[in-house]
């Protein structure tokens, strides 16, 4: 997984660095639910469909998204 709007996300080239950001709250604030949104609107839903045919596929992006959410 990969951030798709890397100059609001990351803080490389000059970004705005919002994942950071917001886990700074977060350790702030521990009572703080985040949400992380798979895909989007500019995304469709067809990679996400042939993904879950398979149980290989299903298993390595589950095991990539608790990656990026650790």
């Amino acid at each position: 997984m990969k951030p798709l709007d890397a100059y609001l996300d990351l803080e490389e080239e000059y970004g705005k660095g919002w994942y950071k950001k917001v886990n700074g709250i977060k350790l702030k604030h521990p009572h703080l639910r985040v949400l992380l949104a798979i895909g989007g609107w500019n995304e469709g839903s067809e990679k996400y469909s042939v993904m879950a045919e398979d149980p290989v596929s299903r298993e390595k992006f589950a095991q990539s998204a608790l990656s990026l959410v650790r």
